[in-house]
């Protein structure tokens, strides 16, 4: 690990690690080891903190950030390392730890010692977890991978725009928004089994959208959902940009069928190509709604939410890498959990976690706690109405929530406005329903009674515009719904005391509601059944692989 590793390496080769918190290099977990050597072979300044303790162990690129406390930042906790900065950027380093994702501390002024001057520089620090299973912590988080870039030149540049006046900056920033919400998705998708709500939250500090951003979008005819959410380090137009440009991206390889960690690992690669210089955060993952598994990859994310049918919450934690943009070549893996029928899945960025929480307390329990028991719609909408109002939001925010049930084909025929249809249709629709294990005593009933109501609309429909009629069948959660529809009017016919009982039959075996109108009629014809799918648990598998108004996005 510390050959060809430059002086860092062999300074941390040679030390004597047996009286540290880290204990003997031979004995370091795999993930430390990992981090560790892509720090050292990196020419980006790089630092690994490790342990509740916060030790340091920097490459050497760190050497023009760290001035003079290059010689002695090894192996010390960072408040005796790095006591320059240790205010700024410890509460970060500690929400990482904690579980609580991605942060960073932008354009932090050092006044850095470089071969004997003093001179004030200005740095970005972009910190992710380093997952450790083996760490002992609670969140599973066993240090925290810090990339440094110098933004000295940016910063001064920018110094006389804002001492000539803050007019134009305001021009920009209210175009950055706008940029943002046209940008994200306007619908999401509307299917069975399938409620989703979504925002979008500009910061309003400075009146500047972020790079916050969220997707949902459906495969394979919504066998296959495609969740994802992402966070641009940085603000205004160019970070806008960027969000959209890795969003319209991830799409892409979506519709390729790309899995996850590969996705990642492309658009890694791409950022890298294109050279824009930006880090983002992102959670992707792939919804198997007749499998009911979430297949997954995290570019230092943080960890969704998973609420099951009983209203237990837990965090989507593991498949963690390095943002995107951070270091090139980076390899991410993929996680797959059960999920349960009928589950909440909840993401999001740090900036709504970080409004919603107080100072002192843990971050995800806070969130685990809103979102427990409730459903999409309301979710949002209350975790958007708790921001801070307008001037007081220091980040802006995206938030997307779905609940989502196993996947079921729906039933659809178009028939001939002919009786002899009908024995077609009660095939049809008896295997339709054998296929959704409804008991047969309860299918029996079904077909009966939408045979009844097919009958009426064959025998009785006046000047229909088509010659057919339309069924259609599908479950959703434990209600079975039918609609049969025609393009006319029914006949009234006289009392006929051995006909015209069809309606009152299909009312005995279901709920019915009829709606005639100009374009024809329709009949809805709903059921509760018996659920026979368990619930799955949580099991985790062994593969792997701004100003305005906030944008508020909901399906049924």
């Amino acid at each position: 690990m510390f050959a060809r590793a430059g002086e860092m390496g062999a300074r941390i080769g040679a030390h004597d690690w047996s009286d540290t918190p880290l204990g003997d290099v031979e004995a370091w977990p795999p993930s430390l080891r990992h981090a560790l050597s892509l720090s050292l072979q990196s020419r980006d300044a790089i630092v690994v903190w490790w342990g509740p303790e916060l030790v340091m162990l920097c490459n050497d690129a760190c050497r023009d950030a760290l001035g003079g406390l290059y010689g002695r930042a090894l192996g010390c906790d960072g408040e005796r390392g790095w006591p320059e900065i240790w205010s700024n950027v410890a509460p970060q380093l500690r929400s990482v730890l904690a579980g609580a994702g991605a942060t960073s501390s932008d354009d932090i002024a050092l006044i850095v010692d470089r071969d004997g001057r003093l001179e004030e520089r200005y740095f970005t620090f972009s910190h992710s977890p380093i997952d450790c299973a083996a760490s002992g912590s609670s969140s599973g988080v066993g240090g925290v991978f810090t990339s440094i870039t110098e933004t000295t030149h940016r910063v001064r540049a920018e110094q006389p725009e804002r001492r000539a006046g803050a007019e134009p900056r305001r021009r920009a920033d209210a175009l950055a928004t706008r940029l943002q919400r046209g940008l994200l998705p306007d619908v999401l998708p509307d299917s069975d089994g399938v409620t989703a709500a979504a925002a979008y939250i500009p910061r309003t500090d400075e009146d500047a959208a972020g790079g916050d951003w969220y997707e949902l979008m459906e495969l394979d005819e919504g066998r296959t959902l495609v969740a994802a959410v992402g966070d641009i380090l940085g603000h205004g137009v160019a970070a806008a940009t960027a969000m959209s440009e890795l969003r319209h991206s991830l799409r892409l390889l979506a519709a390729e069928g790309t899995q996850p960690a590969e996705a990642l690992g492309r658009l890694n690669e791409f950022v890298h190509t294109v050279g824009s210089g930006h880090f983002a955060t992102c959670w992707y993952g792939w919804i198997n709604r007749e499998a009911m598994t979430i297949t997954y990859a995290s570019a230092g994310h943080l960890p969704p939410l998973l609420i099951g049918p009983n209203a237990a919450a837990s965090v989507i934690g593991g498949g963690v890498g390095a943002p995107v943009g951070a270091l090139r070549g980076t390899i991410y893996r993929e996680e797959r959990l059960a999920l349960p029928p009928g589950a909440m899945v909840l993401l999001y960025t740090n900036g709504l976690v970080e409004h919603h929480v107080a100072p002192d307390a843990d971050p995800i329990e806070c969130l685990v706690r809103q979102a427990h028991g409730a459903e999409p719609r309301r979710l949002v909408a209350d975790l958007v109405a708790q921001m801070p109002a307008n001037g007081s939001r220091r980040d802006d925010a995206a938030v997307l929530a779905l609940r989502v049930e196993r996947f079921t084909p729906h039933f659809h025929r178009e028939l001939p406005l002919l009786l002899t249809a009908l024995r077609d249709l009660r095939n049809d629709l008896r295997g339709w329903l054998a296929e959704q294990s409804i008991d047969p005593q309860v299918a029996a009933e079904v077909v009966l009674g939408v045979c009844e109501i097919v009958t009426n609309a064959v025998e009785h429909a006046i000047e229909p515009r088509r010659p057919s009629v339309t069924v259609e069948a599908r479950v959703r959660g434990d209600v079975l719904t039918i609609e049969v529809r025609d393009s006319g009017r029914w006949r009234i016919r006289r009392h006929q005391p051995e006909r015209g009982r069809g309606i009152a039959i299909a009312r005995k075996l279901l709920d019915i509601d009829i709606e005639r109108g100009s374009a024809g009629t329709t009949v809805r014809l709903r059921r509760v059944i018996e659920s026979t799918t368990l619930d799955a648990g949580i099991e985790r598998s062994d593969e792997s692989g701004g100003t305005g108004p906030t944008r508020l996005t909901t399906t049924a």
